[in-house]
């Protein structure tokens, strides 16, 4: 022993091959993860009067020069959504990868009928992250995923990338597997999902004339239905509504305008073309009948909470964003205004601000409290603050449950002009 030792100490380079050949041919030898597992990307969940129909997408690479990803859709049927998963990996006779997969798609009787059973899983699920993210489909799941594998082959868009755009720009605020789970087990008891649908007309347009094959656009018994085409012949419009829940089951529509109204209610940073928002015919000493085009930069919010003699709480937002002028439209052209963009800054446009701000997060607010959807987490904030009013004025309504009926919004907006 002591000789061998010494011979490798004096050789070295005999040591490292010894070394190579102990190690290297399992390496070699081993099958790629691919081979036998399904590596999911996309979950589909459509629930049906029978059980569950889940699509996925699954990554299935090509050996080319390229070396290029291709997709396919595979699908599955069962009882409940374990069951359904099951049957594609008996299907395919691979394990179920759910490691890498970025998005999971439920249409709109899960949505109607509650999450629980699915979150169920997707929480129970180890090898499936809790930060993936969640959208709603209001028609078929599988449809969507269709139509988006081309559109991922034709111009590299995945919507797991536009759900996390609309996460960090149009929600400010995570719809994911652990937060849509927290928010239905908290007191508010309320979450949003983004919208994803197929329009005709609307849209990133995803008609493709590849084949099979090369677009990935495969289900599980290798035939294109009628449905997959049709699907693949619309558009995916990502249309900036969000579907709000409660204790997990759907409860109202938010429209495009709305959700912009909501977001004046979130703190957000850094500039983004969705928050464009346009003063019409408004006219001061520098304009006259102008439409002027305002976008976001930043937001702050805060809370002024306090109870009035009654005992009911107070609940003030107090925001203050940062804007700035991107477009003038007037008939009248003055190039003066132009050259100094400070002389758009005037006491006039700021209230008009001001005011367009306050009264749009009237609005939604006056709506979310009419329908007891307490999506600013208002409990959490008014229990942090004073717990014993909180819970004195709780104990005197017949149904805690309706806890915002009786609170007085109050709001107050101070821009400031870039």
């Amino acid at each position: 022993m002591k000789k061998t030792f010494k011979y490798f100490k004096t050789h070295p380079i005999y040591f490292l091959l010894f070394l190579c050949l102990l190690f290297l041919p399992p390496v070699i030898v081993a099958q790629p993860e691919t081979q036998s597992t399904l590596i999911v990307r996309a979950l589909g969940i459509d629930k049906t009067e029978e059980g569950y129909d889940i699509s996925t997408v699954v990554l299935t690479p090509k050996s080319d020069q390229m070396f290029g990803e291709n997709y396919k859709l595979i699908e599955g049927k069962g009882k409940s959504v374990s069951d359904a998963i099951a049957q594609i990996g008996v299907y395919s006779g691979k394990n179920i990868g759910l490691s890498h997969t970025g998005i999971v798609f439920v249409n709109d009787l899960a949505c109607k009928t509650g999450l629980v059973e699915i979150l169920d899983f997707l929480i129970r699920e180890y090898s499936l992250g809790n930060n993936t993210s969640i959208m709603y489909v209001q028609d078929s799941t599988k449809d969507v995923i269709n139509a988006s594998l081309t559109l991922a082959k034709e111009s590299e868009i995945s919507l797991d990338e536009i759900s996390v755009f609309n996460e960090n720009k149009i929600l400010f605020e995570k719809s994911t597997i652990e937060s849509v789970h927290d928010s239905s087990n908290a007191p508010s008891r309320c979450s949003l999902l983004s919208v994803i649908k197929l329009s005709d007309e609307n849209g990133l347009e995803t008609k493709g004339s590849q084949s099979n094959e090369s677009s990935g656009n495969e289900v599980s018994s290798g035939d294109q239905t009628e449905s997959t085409q049709q699907s693949q012949e619309k558009n995916i419009e990502n249309s900036g509504e969000a579907l709000v829940l409660k204790e997990g089951k759907e409860k109202i529509l938010l429209s495009k305008e709305e959700v912009l109204k909501y977001k004046w209610t979130k703190n957000s940073k850094g500039i983004n073309y969705a928050d464009v928002f346009i003063l019409e015919n408004f006219s001061d000493e520098n304009l006259t009948n102008a439409n002027v085009s305002v976008i976001l930069e930043n937001n702050k919010v805060e809370y002024n909470i306090d109870f009035n003699k009654a005992g009911n709480p107070i609940f003030e937002y107090k925001i203050s964003p940062t804007v700035r002028i991107v477009e003038v439209n007037q008939k009248i052209l003055d190039k003066d205004i132009y050259i100094s963009p400070n002389k758009l800054s005037t006491n006039k446009l700021e209230n008009a601000i001001n005011s367009y701000v306050e009264n749009n997060v009237r609005e939604i607010i006056t709506k979310l409290q009419f329908e007891n959807l307490d999506l600013n987490k208002i409990y959490e904030k008014i229990n942090a603050v004073d717990n014993k009013m909180f819970k004195k004025y709780l104990d005197q309504l017949s149904d805690k449950s309706k806890y915002l009926e009786n609170i007085e919004f109050k709001y107050e907006c101070q821009c400031e002009i870039l």
